[in-house]
């Protein structure tokens, strides 16, 4: 079933992905002909649900020089990089991991961390699990910044047992930030969308999320919040792309109650059919005695 459906979209569109039940499509056209194919081919069996999920972040238009000061103050911290895009890279020596508590972190959302291993005798045929390798470190990534350190670690111990300990490791831990704006205006606009299914304000994180039902509902939800970011943020636009999943008729909920009603009113009816038949037997055996009676009294 599955190929056959992968067999039409390709000769449709082959620009697609597919995990866990789910297609993620670059237009709506795309995601369209898959609605449509399931409805045609696979009307008793199949069904369709619209999982479109798109994360954007808000940016703050605030100077934040002051805040990559204070970041460059804490210990271990090598350097600070901004970019354009407000994005900030924060280097810090291989002896020190950045300290998550500090006051200066609370502003900012680590959106991605790395740890770079530097072996004083590269040699390139030495490949480690977990590990790539760029120029002569290796290089262990993760988007998951609380269990970085412990990661980070166990892969700092591969690569010195790779080595056989007889050579110097140099390690440095990279962070990729967002400065998080201000959460008291996030806030606000998180509990005026609380009611608002398609749009999720995460105001501790500085995201919002955006559940669209077609693109042109996806522009609508982008405008409904930029009307409240005011002057002191922005929002990014990430690009749309459509997500449909394919399930069972028998997992839908819906389905199932249509189902369960259709059967519960043919009992009922089958009941009121059979009540009925069985008091017009009553009145026929009834009839019959009464008559049987009559004639033997005669």
């Amino acid at each position: 079933m599955l190929e056959s459906i992968n067999s039409n979209l390709n000769d449709y569109d082959p620009n697609y992905s597919y995990a866990d039940g789910v297609y993620t499509f670059n237009d709506d056209s795309q995601a369209l002909y898959l609605e449509e194919l399931i409805k045609s081919d696979y009307p008793e069996t199949l069904t369709t649900e619209r999982r479109t999920v798109i994360v954007a972040s808000f940016k703050s238009n605030q100077n934040i020089a002051s805040i990559i000061s204070e970041i460059k103050e804490m210990p271990g911290v090598i350097d600070v990089l901004d970019s354009v895009s407000g994005q900030l890279l924060i280097k810090t020596q291989g002896k020190s991991y950045l300290n998550f508590n500090s006051q200066a972190i609370q502003s900012i959302r680590i959106a991605a961390c790395r740890a770079i291993f530097t072996p004083t005798d590269f040699r390139p045929d030495v490949q480690i699990e977990g590990l790539s390798v760029s120029g002569n470190s290796y290089i262990f990534t993760s988007n998951d910044s609380y269990s970085f350190f412990n990661t980070a670690y166990e892969m700092h111990q591969k690569v010195i047992a790779a080595y056989d300990n007889k050579t110097f490791i140099k390690k440095e831990y990279d962070y990729g930030c967002f400065v998080i704006p201000n959460k008291g205006l996030l806030r606000e606009m998180q509990l005026k969308f609380v009611s608002n299914k398609r749009i999720r304000v995460k105001a501790a994180s500085g995201l919002v999320e955006f559940y669209p039902a077609d693109y042109n509902n996806y522009i609508e939800l982008l405008s409904q919040v930029r009307q409240h970011c005011g002057e002191s943020l922005s929002i990014q636009e990430p690009e749309y792309h459509p997500s449909v999943a394919i399930k069972l008729l028998s997992d839908d909920i819906s389905y199932c109650k249509k189902v369960y009603k259709e059967v519960a009113e043919k009992i009922t009816e089958i009941a009121l059919s059979f009540t009925a038949s069985f008091e017009m037997m009553k009145h026929v055996r009834f009839s019959i005695t009464l008559l049987s009676i009559l004639s033997w009294k005669n």
